[in-house]
């Protein structure tokens, strides 16, 4: 695959996005909508784009993220500009409408999702964008195919519109490798059971990560527990005691760090009973999804049930 790379053109350059908005096969996606806009072309979906206009247009998209974006997508290997994307807030939905383009000559060429991938980092990373929309009729499988294949979540359809949104949790979550891990003990008549989904990503040491809870040297964590019912809420102390577990097997997860690179943990899910749960528990847990996720030997964790506390008694010294 062809190495692509987001380019903000200057005010001249937007000859290009002309050429772009004037070609009817690239523009045909657009055609036969019933909307009165000046410059709109019905039978070919083209939109006039004088170099009279072209000024106030570049004042009003380019460099000025967040609330707006404009770029055009450049192949690197030889700075052809096969496309263009963009994205800009709109208050009332509290999400930011996003665009894609590539022009017709280089389409079919496996360029749309890497283009989108570069925009999501772009967005997330860089300008804070916390929920990006795209919407298109349903009978462009394509475009559909392509957002998809980037990550996006189909929402359904509305008004005959296909819609399409991707959060920055969501985004986040696709970086890393998930597992689940279902942990069981039963001392007396009381048993523990609580199933959980965790995952991980490998960062490079010199990116920032100082908006995640620091476990241990190169080690981070990221609560991203999903909304009820598809997990649990967790109070502060119950989450404490989950990154406790994972603090305790900290030397074990570490040995599969390379030296160059900082680890992030992130809790998505975690289901258990009320009824039938205690803070240990979630430490316990823990340090068994590591030793699956890292395959390392579980450590000992001695329990025994205490009628008189009505309560599991955890030993965790051997950990």
């Amino acid at each position: 695959m062809e190495k692509l790379e987001l380019y903000i053109p200057t005010l001249d350059e937007l000859c290009f996005y002309q050429k772009m908005m004037s070609d009817p096969e690239t523009m045909s996606y657009n055609a036969n909508w019933d909307v009165e806009y000046e410059g709109y072309h019905k039978d070919t979906g083209c939109i006039d784009f004088p170099e009279s206009e072209w000024a106030e247009w570049y004042a009003y998209w380019v460099c000025n993220e967040p609330e707006r974006f404009f770029a055009y997508i450049k192949r690197s290997s030889d700075g052809s500009w096969v496309g263009n994307i963009n994205f800009h807030y709109i208050s009332e939905r509290d999400w930011w409408d996003m665009g894609i383009v590539i022009y017709a000559p280089y389409r079919g060429k496996g360029y749309g999702v890497p283009a989108l991938r570069l925009m999501l980092e772009h967005a997330f990373k860089d300008c804070g964008v916390t929920k990006l929309h795209n919407e298109f009729e349903p009978a462009r499988y394509a475009a559909l195919k392509i957002h998809l294949a980037a990550g996006f979540r189909d929402i359904g359809v509305e008004d005959g519109i296909q819609q399409l949104v991707l959060t920055k949790e969501e985004y986040q979550g696709n970086n890393y490798i998930w597992t689940n891990s279902n942990y069981k003990t039963r001392k007396g008549k009381w048993c523990i059971a609580i199933l959980l989904e965790a995952g991980y990503q490998m960062v490079p040491s010199a990116e920032n990560v100082s908006q995640y809870l620091k476990l241990a040297d190169r080690i981070y964590f990221h609560a991203m527990l999903l909304p009820y019912p598809q997990s649990e809420p967790l109070t502060d102390q119950e989450l404490t005691c989950f990154c406790d577990g994972l603090r305790m097997v900290s030397k074990y997860i570490l040995a599969s760090v390379p030296e160059d690179s900082s680890l992030i943990i992130a809790l998505r899910k975690i289901c258990f009973s009320d009824c039938d749960i205690q803070d240990e528990g979630f430490t316990a847990c823990a340090i068994q999804w590591a030793s699956e996720a890292f395959r390392f030997p579980m450590p000992k964790i001695t329990t025994y049930f205490d009628e008189a506390s009505w309560r599991h008694i955890y030993d965790f010294s051997s950990v």
